[in-house]
């Protein structure tokens, strides 16, 4: 009977974690007035919920490299007491799956989430007003992410390598797509640009090798060095506004036709060396065909928009206005089931 229980307690210890992460796993500093979580023991393992104070102190924010390299962890839960995560503050957490970022947090540091290459989803929430500098480079399972109208401003390289993430929306706040934003996202079929850009940086788009269109606002003035270079997938890019400041190589070993707007000012018969084709009643409509079948609802609505305004008479309005409200009707129900 001895040696079975022996047997057993050796069975268990196996199959429990060694550690569970609590308080006496975190490392912190504190003031008069609120403390800061500034290192995690590399012990810790499991689940991780960061309470809101600590010696009667509010928890204000997650240090620099705070949890970087905390291999074990899997869930952490910020509390509402949180304003900032610090640069690097969860880089190389490479088992982490899911965190919650409380609404009181404004800023994202750079490289915060960099590394967790477990992590499949993020939401961000309305009060985030920036995203540092590689915030979430190569989280390579990150499949999706939402960005709330209050971001303003998304550092340089901020999902560089996220090779799974499949789309993105652009909140309508943010006025630059920073240099190398999506460089290596090969998953990314469909993005949706809004009318506050108003440049496109270097690299931005580099090697998105499944990205086969996209639309560029007429806000957009500036393109960089190679933007849409190595997009080897991408067949048409559509301009509806004049045409912007050119940057060398901007579709290096891409090989989309350019189409532009009838009465847009500034363009030639190419641009960064591809021909360029006017947008007729038919290539428009053509275009919104293929981008429903993409599932690239958001783009197809901004261009269905577009050929409502130019083509008030054309004899496919009455089609184009009843696709329109199938993708709302599709997109409501979508909504209403998550």
């Amino acid at each position: 009977m001895n040696s079975c229980q022996a047997l057993l307690a050796v069975c268990v210890c196996a199959v429990l974690p060694l550690h569970s992460a609590d308080l006496s796993d975190l490392i912190y500093t504190t003031t008069d007035v609120k403390v800061t979580i500034t290192d995690c023991k590399t012990v810790a393992s499991g689940e991780l919920v960061i309470p809101d104070t600590i010696e009667g102190k509010p928890v204000t924010s997650i240090g620099g490299a705070a949890f970087r390299g905390c291999a074990s962890l899997t869930s952490i839960t910020i509390p509402d007491s949180v304003t900032s995560i610090g640069g690097a503050a969860f880089s190389y957490s490479k088992s982490l799956t899911s965190i919650t970022i409380p609404d009181s947090v404004n800023t994202i540091g750079e490289r915060a989430f960099s590394d967790c290459r477990s992590l499949t989803s993020i939401t961000i929430p309305e009060s985030v007003t920036s995203i540092g500098r590689k915030a979430f480079s190569y989280c390579t399972n990150l499949t999706s992410i939402t960005i709330p109208d209050s971001v303003t401003s998304i550092g340089g390289a901020a999902f560089r390598g996220c090779a799974s993430l499949t789309s993105i929306t652009i909140p309508d706040s943010v006025t630059s797509i920073g240099s190398g934003n999506f460089y290596g996202c090969t998953s990314l079929t469909s993005i949706t640009i809004p009318n506050s850009v108003t440049s496109i940086e270097f690299n931005a788009f580099l090697r998105c090798t499944n990205l086969t269109s996209i639309t560029i606002p007429n806000s957009v003035t500036s393109i960089r060095l190679g933007a849409f270079g190595d997009c080897t997938s991408l067949t048409e890019v559509t301009f509806l506004g004049d045409a912007p400041k050119e940057g060398k190589e901007v579709f290096k070993d891409s090989v989309p036709t350019i189409y532009r707007e009838p009465k847009a000012k500034g363009w030639g018969d190419t641009f960064a060396g591809r021909p360029v084709k006017l947008i007729s009643s038919e290539a428009l409509a053509d275009s919104i065909e293929r981008k429903v079948e993409l599932a690239q609802f958001e783009s197809a609505l901004s261009l269905i928009d577009n050929f409502l305004l130019k083509y008030p008479d054309d004899p496919k309005v009455d089609e184009i206005k009843t696709l329109r409200d199938r993708i709302n009707k599709f997109q409501q129900l979508e909504d209403f089931s998550e």
